[in-house]
Order: structure tokens, then sequence, then C-alpha cells
């Protein structure tokens, strides 16, 4: 099979592949492999995109997409490549490894366009189910297991780390909910991938996770023009979330807002001694004010521009104090771009997800995993959140089976 020579048909302001339903199989298993050789290793996800990208004809039929999502990302690898330029403590090379990899998530970015919206769905539901299917192996085998900061060993399934798997469980359980209304889609994948999801957030046990499910809980009524049935839906969703706050995780996340002690973070901040607060949002607060103190320490230039791309990364830290990677999208890129570089990664993300029209849940299945952990940079949950959000698009554009 060769992808290139593949005939397209243009849908709207896309390009969508078109073939038999054998030949659309493969692509949607491609793309599944795709996904999952991120899991193994960020570079592995960034190599196979780069490699699809290329069997698809984004770069060998110089049709380079620089609009939406992959348009935002080529904005982002340009900056990161500008800011090669201004001198850095951080290493040539992890910088450039940047770049690569913001350029390879902006080429899958735009081979996403050429598959229709049920396609994609159906890649989601396969690759969670994978991940679920995998939890009986954590009793006999830690090889699907994380040892978190705390030392509690977590279901990680083949995710990096059992945040990432809450992360793209999270995210897409909120997408689902937003699609519930969809006729295109089964009622019985609908609620298989519902029921997965849900699964899968409560066995990653990530706070974080929960958290952004329960923020879009809380938006969903505004997402919708009332109707009786969604007023009842709106109901359940509230009733699921106290259960879900009354739960052992739920009371987990719940205690860790509960403790905090601002003076006491402060206190730990200056101190550079994180640990010991009782909860792990704490530390990861005080940790962000040492990061954004040391930033301010080293003049204007770099509080502009950042300290350089990897410059928070575990391998080579740029600060002493630093042992583990910032657990924000938003402090990463502060620290390694600075301010300059947060204002322009975040808008042309925003632009394109507003330009999309995905809805305010949609906002939330994208940044709410960027807030409390690292996404933007680690494909295991960055190419989940861009299926999600090109899904959306595509269901309200109507592209969901071709013509």
């Amino acid at each position: 099979m060769t992808f290139v020579d593949t005939p397209r048909l243009l849908h709207g302001n896309t390009t969508v592949l078109t073939g038999t339903m054998e030949t659309r199989r493969m692509w949607v298993v491609a793309l599944l492999l795709v996904v999952l050789a991120a899991t193994f290793h960020n570079f592995a996800g960034i190599a196979a995109a780069a490699v699809y990208a290329f069997m698809l004809g984004e770069i060998r039929n110089l049709s380079l997409r620089t609009g939406g999502l992959a348009g935002a990302f080529w904005i982002i690898a340009l900056y990161a490549f500008i800011r090669l330029i201004v001198p850095s403590s951080v290493a040539l090379v992890p910088q450039m490894e940047e770049v690569l990899r913001f350029s390879a998530i902006a080429l899958f970015a735009a081979t996403l366009q050429r598959y229709r919206a049920r396609e994609l769905f159906m890649v989601l539901t396969i690759f969670l189910g994978l991940m679920l299917l995998l939890y009986p192996v954590s009793f006999v085998s830690n090889i699907v297991t994380v040892v978190d900061a705390s030392g509690v060993r977590r279901f990680s399934a083949l995710m990096p780390h059992a945040n990432h798997l809450g992360y793209a469980a999270a995210s897409t359980l909120i997408v689902v909910f937003l699609l519930r209304e969809r006729v295109e889609i089964s009622r019985l994948q609908w609620w298989v991938t519902l029921v997965t999801c849900i699964v899968l957030v409560v066995l990653s046990q990530s706070s974080g996770a929960l958290l952004v499910v329960l923020l879009g809980f809380a938006l969903f009524p505004a997402a919708f023009r009332p109707t009786p049935s969604r007023i009842g839906f709106a109901i359940i969703l509230i009733i699921s979330a106290v259960l879900m706050l009354a739960s052992p995780l739920g009371q987990s996340a719940l205690q860790k807002i509960l403790v905090i002690d601002m003076d006491r973070i402060v206190l730990k901040s200056q101190l550079y001694q994180f640990g010991d607060q009782g909860s792990s949002l704490a530390w990861r607060i005080s940790y962000w004010l040492a990061m954004i103190d040391a930033l301010a320490a080293s003049g204007p230039v770099t509080v502009l521009l950042g300290e350089g791309g990897a410059a928070t990364a575990r391998a080579e830290p740029i600060y002493f104090f630093m042992t583990k990677d910032p657990h924000s999208d938003v402090i990463k890129v502060l620290i390694e771009y600075g301010v300059i570089g947060l204002l322009l990664f975040f808008g042309a993300l925003f632009t394109a997800i507003w330009r999309s029209r995905v809805g305010v849940l949609g906002f939330v299945a994208f940044f709410g995993p960027m807030l409390v952990g690292n996404s933007l940079t680690s494909p295991s949950v960055i190419f989940i959140l861009l299926i999600l959000v090109v899904m959306i698009e595509k269901f309200r554009r109507g592209e969901t089976n071709g013509t």
C-alpha cells in the first residue's frame, strides 16, 4: 500500500483521504501505530509522526499545511528555532531537539486533517481500550506501572507516567460527553469509550486528571443551549461529580487543595525544600514559585526570551534545585522561552482552537492537562489532544463518513 499515490477528496477546506474500506482501515491502523509509538518513547513518537507525514505526502508532495493547529505548532517551532540565536547555558543539541519535536507535532496535526471524524473516534476507542486491557498485567508485572514521587505504584499502561494516562482519558471523557448527541457514533461505541475513560481515570490515580474532568463537568451547562434532556444530563453530571469527590481518589484530590498553606508554600520555595507539605499541589506551587524567582533573577533578556529550549529537562536542568520536570506546560514554556514565548505559544494555540469552534469543553479538554502537567511536549498526550480537537471540528463540519 502506498499512501502518497492514493486519491484524495477535497472536503470543504481540507483534503480527506479516499479509498476502499479495507484501505481506510489500514490508514486507521497506521495512525493508531503512530500514537502507540509515542507511548514507548517521546522521540519514537516524533520519528513515527515524521515518517507517517512523509508517507502521506505532507513533505514529499510539498503540501505543507500552515493553518489550524498545524500552523500554531509551526509558529512554535519557528520561535524555538529563532531562540537558538540567543546565547544559552543549554547545549545546542537539546534545543534543536525541541525544534524537531514541535515540527513533527505540526506534521502530525496536519495529517489528522486527512481523516474523517468517525475514524479519529475509532482510533481513540481502540487506543484507550488497549490501555485498559493491560491492567491485569499489573498484577503479575510492574512493566505497566510506575512509582510516583510519593513512592506509590500506579497503573500507567504503556504511557510514560500514570498522569499521562489520566490526562489522555480525562480529556477524551470530556469530548465523549460533548459528542453524546452525535448520531454518527453508535451508542455501543459511545458507551464503551465513556466507561473506558472513566475506569482509566480512576486506575491512573491522577488527581490532576480528576480536576480536568470536574472542570469539564462544571462547564457542561455552558456548552449547550438548555433543553430538558440536557438539563437532566447536567444534573446527572453534577451527581457524578459529587460521587467522584466522595471517592478515595476524589478525597485525595480535595485534600491536596484543602491543606494548602500559602505562607508555608512561599517559605518552602525560598528554602528550596518543596516536600513535606501534605499535598502534591502545594509542592508544585512552591516549585513553580522557585523557578519563577530564579527566572526573574536571571535578568530582563532571559525573562523575555527564556533560558532556552529543554532548559527544564530532567537530564540537565537549568536550576540547581530542580529534580523534577515543572509539572505545568505554562511554567515550562515561561522558563524555557520567556514571556514572549509564553504569549506566542499559547496565543497561537488559543487562536487555532478558537477558530476550530470546538466550544468551551474543547478548550478544557485541550488546555486542562497543560495547566497541571507537561503535555505540550509529550507526544503520548499531545497526539491524543490534537486528535480530540480535530475530531470535534470535523464532526461540526459534517466530515464524518465522507461523500
